[in-house]
């Protein structure tokens, strides 16, 4: 059985190759990446995401944050004039989008 940092690199490997957007792969990693986050990662995704660029003294979980970064989800980002803040990189757009997932905080 593949860990779970088997699937993300794998899932990153996909993702990072042009030439694979939209394919049936590329869905497929991105649904696999998907699965791999645990819940204070997907409400970090979904803050990002839906409510961002977000202040980084106003992140849900600093350590899923942080855990986003290296995956290409989240960017440091300059927002109104002011240092500070993280924002969903178009990578995780991506991902989302193909999740199937919706967000009821993004509704509400």
């Amino acid at each position: 059985m593949l860990s779970k940092s088997d699937v993300q690199k794998w899932a990153i490997e996909i993702l990072d190759r042009p030439d694979n957007y939209g394919t049936a792969e590329y869905n497929v990693a991105c649904y696999a990446l998907w699965k791999t986050f645990d819940p204070g990662q997907r409400e970090v995704f979904n803050q990002l995401l839906f409510h961002g660029p977000v202040y980084d003294g106003d992140v849900c979980s600093k350590v899923a944050r942080d855990s986003l970064f290296p995956l290409g989800l989240a960017v440091r980002c300059c927002f109104k004039g002011e240092q500070g803040y993280t924002a969903a990189s178009y990578r995780a757009y991506s991902v989302w989008q193909r999740t199937g997932e919706t967000s009821s905080k993004a509704l509400g």
